[in-house]
This record gives structure tokens, C-alpha cells and sequence, in this order.
């Protein structure tokens, strides 16, 4: 379902049989400089049309939308949270929608928001390229977008993200220089960019290293205890060397380091474990997880403050901000760590 576009001081002088000049001067000075029936023409034409009326309605509301593409990983709840206090402060309410990682379910939900007259909205996008026509049409109905942690890089709105690829470059030869070689990748749905931007640094890194690794040590399994769990049992069927696993969520790694110690592997002597991400489950676990940290507090405050920025000046140039994470090496990869 299309979005209802935009109107335009265009569309009215078009409707009109006037100049844009004249439509100009009627809205904004009324009887001052344009004659009495050349006005009530713009005016007609102009109520008729719906102008103004959608986008003051939207500033009523003061209402953000929230998409994202799981609800209950510990990032995105994280990042609701954050986002939620800061634009309560600033008098602004929330819808938050989840998208079950279905283009499909995203796109229902975005049409949503947008008939609900939302003020501007905070995306996480599921796919990088299957609603980019849907994203277009909210812009065009003047609504603001900013896009976090899964952007797209091609589209031209707002983002913030984090370095994706470079962090797991240092992570995996962070592994390699441990010795490490037989590294297999827990990693997400293939059409999340921060799975392709993964998936990219694995294949460089242990091409680089000549790491005697393959196509079956890239799994892709979902970001639960139980998915990391059962894609790592699956993987240890093929009865292939392993000697470390890097995931892409806390909550798959931990899966699989349960599933190690199950079958009495010593962490990190034998298999070392990490992953891209983290919150207070990695210190939680026995030994702790080496991660990256996400700075979804900070990624929250930096989304809100361009959403609000764009609110305040439709005008101003699209930005991209670029966090930095940092690397807490733990006992999962090094005995000696806590």
C-alpha cells in the first residue's frame, strides 16, 4: 500500500492556475499581497488538497517510531530503553515495532506508523534493500528517518552505526596471533549488512593468515542461547578441526560455550570463544567472554539528537556518524583473564 504523498506549494499553484510566488505569498501573508480572489482560490485549492493538514498533525503528536529487527536481543532492548528516556525528556512519545527479521512485517509496519502520523522515526533496518521504496514514501509524506546499527549505506537519510567489519578484523587476528586457525563463525541471517560486513572480515582475515578454513565453518543460526547451541551441535557433526568460535551475539556464544563444556571441552585451552556485542551476560558466564563492546547507549543518544536535529530543520545535510567499540579480552580466550 502506497503511502499518501506529500502536498506541495507546487501541486496547490499547479491545481491553482497560479505561480508558486503567488501560492507562496497567500499561505504565509494572506490578504496582505494578493488579491482577495486569487487568494480564496489558493486557500480552497490548498484545503482541498490537504495541505499543512497532515504535517501539523504530525507535530501534534509529537510521536516517534521505533522499528527494529528482533525486540528481545539485549542491543535492541538496550537501545529502546535509552532512546525512550531521552525523547521522554523532550516531550516526545514512542511506537515500537519489531519486524521478526521479515522484510515483509517490516514494511506492514512502517505503512503503520505512517498512517498513525508519526513525527519522525529510529530504523534498524532487516534487509538492505527490500523497503527502500517504502522508506521513500514516508520521507515524501514528511516524516524524518534515522537509521542505527543496521543501516544503508546507499540510502539517503541519516545513520549511525559501528564499525562492523574493523571490529571483527581486530577480534579475529586478536585469535590468530592466540594461535588460533580453525576459527568457525556463528553469524546471522546472510541479509543483515552487519552479518555481510562480518562475514567479509572473516574471509579477509583468514585468507590473509592462509587459515585452513572453508565455506562449512560459516554458520549461520539465529541470535538466541539455543541457536548458538544447536548451529555449533550441527557443525560439530562434520567432525571438522576447531579450535576457536567468534558469534555474532552473546547470546549464540554462550549457547555454544554451554554446549562445549557439555561435551567437555577446556575453554580457552582447547576452543577459545568471543563474539561482536556484548552486556552483562559475557562477565555472567564461567569463564567470561571476550567481546567488543556495543556503545548502544551512546548510539542511542547520537540517533535521537540527528532525529531531533532534522525535526528542527528538514533542510540540513544527511549525516553519518561512525562509532568506535572496544575489545575486553576475558577468560573465554585467555586462561589468566577474569
Amino acid at each position: 500500500m502506497e503511502m499518501k504523498k506529500k502536498v506541495t506549494i507546487n501541486d496547490i499553484a499547479r491545481e491553482a492556475g497560479v505561480s508558486k510566488s503567488t501560492v507562496y505569498r497567500a499561505l504565509s501573508e494572506g490578504a496582505k499581497n494578493v488579491e482577495e480572489d486569487t487568494l480564496m482560490k489558493v486557500l480552497e485549492k490548498a484545503k482541498e488538497l490537504g495541505y499543512g493538514s497532515t504535517h501539523s498533525s504530525r507535530k501534534q503528536t509529537k510521536t516517534i517510531g521505533i522499528v527494529v529487527p528482533e525486540l528481545f536481543t539485549i542491543t535492541n532492548t538496550q537501545f529502546i530503553s535509552f532512546a525512550q528516556d531521552l525523547l521522554h525528556q523532550k516531550g516526545y512519545r514512542t511506537m515500537v515495532f519489531s519486524s521478526n527479521e521479515n522484510p515483509e512485517i517490516e514494511k506492514d509496519n512502517l505503512e503503520m506508523i505512517g498512517k498513525n502520523q508519526v513525527t519522525g522515526m529510529l530504523i534498524s533496518a532487516c534487509h538492505p534493500s527490500q523497503n527502500k521504496a517504502v522508506y521513500k514514501d514516508l520521507q515524501k509524506s514528511g516524516i524524518p528517518l534515522v537509521f542505527f546499527d543496521r543501516t544503508i549505506d546507499d540510502f539517503p537519510a541519516s545513520r549511525i552505526k559501528t564499525d562492523n567489519y574493523g571490529n571483527a578484523c581486530v577480534l579475529l587476528e586478536y585469535l590468530i596471533r592466540l594461535e588460533k586457525k580453525h576459527i568457525v563463525l556463528l553469524n546471522g541471517s546472510s541479509s543483515d549488512s552487519n552479518t555481510q560486513e562480518l562475514t567479509r572480515a572473516y574471509k579477509d582475515v583468514t585468507a590473509k593468515h592462509q587459515c585452513p578454513v572453508n565455506a562449512e565453518y560459516i554458520l549461520s543460526v539465529g541470535a538466541d542461547f539455543e541457536d548458538g547451541e544447536k548451529g555449533m551441535e550441527d557443525f560439530m557433526k562434520k567432525q571438522l578441526p576447531f579450535d576457536a568460535v567468534f558469534g555474532f551475539s552473546e547470546k549464540a556464544a554462550i549457547g555454544t560455550m554451554n554446549l562445549l563444556q557439555k561435551f567437555h571441552y577446556a575453554i580457552p585451552e582447547e576452543v577459545a570463544v568471543c563474539c561482536l556485542g556484548s552486556n552483562a551476560l559475557s562477565t555472567l558466564v564461567q569463564p567470561a567472554l571476550t567481546t567488543i563492546e556495543q556503545p548502544t547507549a551512546q548510539m542511542a543518544e547520537k540517533s535521537v539528537e540527528l532525529l531531533l536535529e532534522k525535526l528542527e530543520n528538514p533542510d540540513i545535510p544527511d549525516k553519518e556518524i561512525v562509532l568506535e567499540s572496544k575489545i575486553i579480552i576475558r577468560g573465554a580466550t585467555e586462561k589468566n583473564k577474569k
